[in-house]
């Protein structure tokens, strides 16, 4: 058998989050790869996709070569568990990834059979979803203003990936158009 890496990836606000754990809760055995983060654990995560790290415990990390990629983002180091990746392929299994733009591009470019999808959501309806995060507490104005131009400008590399999903109407319906993808994929 051979392994069909799932790359879920788009810009903040796309629901990569929660179609990510959509995907995992719905095949349980697929293999999730996990990654290393600088970012400070939100208040009752209970997320299982990253693994807290201080900046210089990444940066070892890195030198190392324990992250075979990372990438800052909105002040935030991000990178690609090693180990992870290699016991997932070892599983012989589905792999889901849940990753950055460079990420995604890094694992399409250095790995076969690889299943690259960019979660679209028009500018508008993405403000909108930012807008949340800051409505919530979870952003200052300052941030909130840094990621959505952040996510403006992924969101215009969106072609550079095999599939594009059109995330506008419910979760459910991109989760089911992510599993056709995947489906159809030989």
């Amino acid at each position: 058998m051979t392994n069909k890496i799932v790359v879920i990836t788009g810009a903040a606000g796309s629901g990569k989050s929660v179609i990510f754990e959509s995907l995992k809760k719905r095949h349980k055995s697929w293999a999730v790869v996990k990654s290393y983060t600088t970012r400070t654990k939100r208040p009752q995560e209970v997320d299982k996709k990253y693994m807290f790290v201080s900046k210089s415990d990444f940066e070892n990390k890195v030198q190392t070569g324990e992250i075979i990629e990372y990438e800052e983002y909105a002040g935030h180091l991000y990178g690609t568990a090693k180990t992870s990746l290699e016991n997932a392929v070892a599983k012989e299994s589905t792999i889901l990834m849940h990753l950055n733009i460079e990420g995604a591009k890094y694992i399409k470019k250095n790995f076969s059979n690889v299943i690259d999808i960019y979660l679209y959501v028009p500018e508008e309806e993405l403000k909108k979803r930012v807008k949340k995060d800051k409505t919530r507490g979870q952003l200052n104005e300052a941030e909130y203003k840094k990621r959505f131009e952040i996510a403006t400008k992924q969101n215009k590399q969106r072609n550079t990936f095999s599939y594009i999903v059109y995330n506008t109407a419910t979760i459910p319906d991109a989760v089911e158009k992510i599993e056709k993808i995947i489906e159809e994929h030989k």
